[in-house]
């Protein structure tokens, strides 16, 4: 099981996660940068609903 929290560190960690997958769709690389963007400057939970969007978003893609 894995606990998720809100704070920068598990932002960070999950953008990093998500590029080293490889290659996005271009609407979800946009939501990463944003998220991952968000996450840098400290806005934690828009960041990670943004990363969970594009992975929602690459997930429908792998589909």
């Amino acid at each position: 099981m894995t606990v998720t929290t809100d704070t920068p560190e598990y932002c960070l960690g999950l953008a990093g996660r998500m590029d080293a997958q490889g290659s996005m769709t271009p609407n979800a690389r946009v939501l990463w940068e944003r998220g991952r963007t968000m996450c840098e400057h400290g806005h934690v939970r828009g960041g990670l609903a943004r990363l969970r969007r594009a992975m929602l978003v690459m997930r429908g893609a792998a589909e």
